[in-house]
C-alpha cells in the first residue's frame, strides 16, 4: 500500500518575486517581506456558500497546521451554512483536527464584544464571568491538546509575558465585579468594599500599561488635528482576518484572507434571502496558494510573538519555493508600530492608474482622501479625452447608522463627487427619484466633473405571509416586508485588471490605526471580471445583460444606464409597497436626521 510521500522545501523570500512588477504595486517595507510576489493561484469566493465549502475542505485536509487571526471567534459557527450538526462547527473541527496531531494556533482580537457577539452566551465568552465555562475559555485554558488560543490586545504589545499575565488577572477581577452589578438588575449598586477593590484594581492597571503606552502613543501621534481622538483613538483594533494552512507542506500550503469574522451572521447565501430580523452580511474572501503565504506566515509569526510566551519563527522555514500559478500579488498591512501603511499607499497609487471603472464594495466608505483622488484622476482622463469620458464609479455600502462607531465623511465625499442628492429623507428623495429634470441635472452635475457614480445599500423583501386583519389593526398591517443586507466586505476592483481585498475598509482607523491586512491581485484574465459579474448577478438578481442586443460585451457606461434604470424601477416597487425585484437599492439618508440622533459624531472644530 502507497503512501502520501511530504516534500519539505526551505524558501528564499528574496527569491519569490516576479522579474517586472507592475506600476500598480508599491515598494515593500523591506527587500524580503511583503514584496509583490509572483507564482500565487487564487479563488476569489463570494458570501458564505462559496467561501465555507472551501474553508471546510483545506481545514479538514489540514496534516500539519492551522493558524487563524481573527477579530471575532464563535466556535459555534458551522462549517456548512445552515446546517445544525454540532459536528460541523468551527470549534468542533479545530478540536479534532488537534486531537489527530495537526498543531492548531488561534489568534482573536482581546475584546468582549468582538467575540460575544451574535453567538450564543457562555460558549463565545473570553473572560466574562456572566457566562458559563465555554470553549474559548477551555482554549485559553489549554484543555485541548495541540490547539492554542491566545488574545491580542495593541496596549499589550510592548509589555513582557509577566506584565501580560498580571493584567490578565486583573482584568478578570474587574469583570467579576462588574458581573455581580450587571447581575443585580437596573439600579444596582456596588457595595462600598467591592467599589474600593474596583477602583483599586483600575489603578493597578493603569499602572500596569504605563509600561506598553508606548504601543499608544505612536498611534496617538498620527490622529489627525481636529479629528475627535475619541472616537478614533481610545479604541484601536486588531482587526486582521486570515486562515493558515499547513504551511510547511510542499505544494500542499494554503491561505486565505478575507472580511469574514467566525460569526454564524457573516456567512450567507450569496442571493440574501429575507430573514427579518436575523439578517445576515454580505462578504467576501480569497483563497491562496504560492509565493504570497510567506507574508501570510510572516504577519502570523509577528502577531503571535507579540503575545505568546511560545513563539515561533518569524520567518516562514518552509514555503513553496516554486510558483503554482500564475497571479502577482502583493500582501499590504496597516501596521502603525512599523510605520508601515502600504494600504493607504495601495489606494493612493492605484487612484492614479485608473482608466475606465472602480467597483467598491464596502462596510464604511469613509475615506476622504479616495474621493478626492478619484475626482482628480477623472480629471486627468477628461483632459486626454477632450472632455469625452468619464470615469465611473460603483459603490455598495451601508447606511450610516448600520455602520456608526467613528466620525462619519461620508456626506463630504459623496458632496465631492457631485452626489450630494443622497442627503434627503424618504419624501424628498422619492420627490426626486420621481422627477426626471432633477434625475438630469444630478447626471449633468457628474459629468461635468468627470466621475459618474452610483452608491447603493443591499435589501431584500418577502411578502406578508399573514392574512390581513379587519378592523382598525388592519391598518398597521404591511403587505410585504423590507430587510436589510448589511454589507461587511472590503473589495475594491480596479479597471477588472487589479482587485484588492481583505480586513481594510474605506475609512480613517483601517488606513493609519487598526491593524489591517490585505492582498492586491494583478489579474492578466477574466478573473476579475467573472468575479464580478458573479457579485452584480446576485446584487441584481440577474438582470443585467452580460451581453448587448449586438452581441458585443457592455462597457462602464453601459452598466451605468443599467444600473440606474434598475434602481429607478427597484425603488417603485418599494414605494409602491410591491417586492423588490433585487437586492440592489438606491442609498439615500437624511444626515441631519441620523446627526441629531446622536448616531454620527460631528468633528472638532481646530481651534485657532
Amino acid at each position: 500500500m502507497s503512501t502520501k510521500k511530504t516534500y519539505y522545501c526551505n524558501a528564499n523570500p528574496a527569491q519569490n518575486r516576479p522579474y517586472v512588477v507592475s506600476q500598480w504595486f508599491i515598494p515593500p517595507p523591506s527587500p524580503s517581506q511583503y514584496t509583490p510576489r509572483g507564482g500565487n493561484q487564487i479563488h476569489l469566493l463570494n458570501c458564505g456558500d462559496e467561501y465555507l465549502p472551501a474553508l471546510y475542505t483545506a481545514i479538514d485536509n489540514a496534516r500539519q497546521s492551522i493558524y487563524i487571526t481573527i477579530w471575532g471567534f464563535n466556535p459555534h459557527v458551522s462549517l456548512r451554512l445552515n446546517s445544525t450538526d454540532p459536528a460541523h462547527e468551527l470549534g468542533a473541527v479545530l478540536q479534532r483536527k488537534a486531537e489527530s496531531g495537526v498543531a492548531v494556533k488561534i489568534l482573536v482580537w482581546h475584546n468582549l464584544t468582538a467575540n460575544v457577539g451574535s453567538a450564543s452566551a457562555g460558549d463565545s465568552s473570553l473572560h466574562n464571568p456572566l457566562f458559563r465555562r465555554g470553549w474559548n475559555q477551555r482554549a485559553m485554558a489549554g484543555e485541548f491538546d495541540n490547539l492554542e488560543f491566545i488574545t491580542r490586545d495593541p496596549g499589550r504589545t510592548a509589555l513582557s509575558p509577566q506584565t501580560r499575565q498580571a493584567l490578565a488577572n486583573i482584568d478578570q477581577q474587574i469583570e467579576a465585579i462588574l458581573g455581580r452589578k450587571m447581575l443585580g438588575g437596573r439600579g444596582y449598586r456596588l457595595s462600598p468594599a467591592d467599589q474600593a477593590e474596583l477602583n483599586g484594581l483600575k489603578r493597578q492597571r493603569k499602572l500596569l500599561k504605563k509600561v506598553g503606552q508606548g504601543a499608544y502613543q505612536a498611534q496617538n501621534e498620527r490622529i489627525e488635528d481636529g479629528i475627535s481622538y475619541g472616537n478614533i483613538g481610545k479604541f484601536p483594533t486588531h482587526h486582521q482576518k486570515t486562515v493558515l494552512i499547513d504551511h510547511e507542506l510542499c505544494g500542499e500550503e494554503t491561505g486565505f484572507v478575507q472580511g469574514f469574522n467566525f460569526w454564524p451572521k457573516y456567512f450567507d447565501e450569496s442571493d440574501h434571502p429575507y430573514r427579518g430580523k436575523n439578517n445576515r452580511m454580505q462578504d467576501v474572501g480569497l483563497r491562496l496558494k504560492g509565493h504570497c503565504l510567506i507574508d501570510i506566515y510572516h504577519n502570523f509569526a509577528q502577531s503571535w510573538n507579540q503575545e505568546s510566551d511560545t513563539p515561533i519563527p518569524e520567518q516562514a522555514p518552509l514555503i513553496k519555493s516554486r510558483g503554482v500559478g500564475g497571479y502577482t500579488c502583493q500582501i499590504l498591512r496597516t501596521w502603525r508600530m512599523n510605520d508601515e501603511f502600504n494600504i493607504l499607499a495601495f489606494y493612493e497609487n492605484a487612484f492614479t492608474k485608473l482608466n475606465h471603472f472602480i467597483y467598491v464594495e464596502d462596510q464604511y466608505f469613509r475615506q476622504p482622501e479616495f474621493a478626492r483622488g478619484l475626482k482628480k484622476r477623472a480629471e486627468q482622463i477628461r483632459s486626454r479625452a477632450g472632455n469625452k469620458k468619464q470615469l465611473h464609479v460603483f459603490v455598495v455600502t451601508n447606511l450610516n447608522k448600520a455602520a456608526a462607531g467613528e466620525i462619519d465623511v461620508r456626506q463630504g465625499m459623496l458632496d465631492e463627487l457631485s452626489r450630494s442628492d443622497t442627503d434627503a429623507g424618504e419624501a424628498e428623495f422619492k420627490a426626486r427619484m420621481e422627477d426626471d429634470e432633477a434625475q438630469k441635472k444630478i447626471k449633468q452635475q457628474m459629468e461635468k466633473s468627470g466621475v459618474m457614480v452610483h452608491i447603493c445599500r443591499l435589501r431584500n423583501s418577502q411578502v406578508n405571509p399573514t392574512q390581513k386583519p379587519s378592523g382598525r389593526s388592519g391598518r398597521h398591517w404591511d403587505p410585504v416586508h423590507y430587510g436589510d443586507t448589511y454589507v461587511h466586505s472590503k473589495l475594491t476592483i480596479f479597471d477588472d485588471a487589479y482587485l484588492t481585498l481583505g480586513s481594510a475598509n474605506w475609512n480613517h482607523r483601517s488606513m493609519t490605526i487598526d491593524t489591517e491586512l490585505n492582498i492586491a491581485v494583478q489579474l492578466h484574465d477574466d478573473a476579475a471580471t467573472t468575479f464580478r459579474n458573479r457579485i452584480w448577478a446576485k446584487h441584481t438578481n440577474g438582470l443585467m445583460d452580460e451581453k448587448k442586443t449586438d452581441g458585443s460585451k457592455p462597457t462602464p457606461p453601459d452598466w451605468y444606464k443599467d444600473w440606474d434604470e434598475l434602481l429607478r424601477e427597484n425603488y417603485k416597487q418599494y414605494t409602491n409597497n410591491e417586492p423588490l425585484l433585487m437586492n440592489l437599492f438606491p442609498y439615500y439618508e437624511d444626515i441631519d436626521k441620523v446627526r441629531k440622533s446622536g448616531i454620527i459624531n460631528e468633528m472638532k472644530q481646530k481651534e485657532g
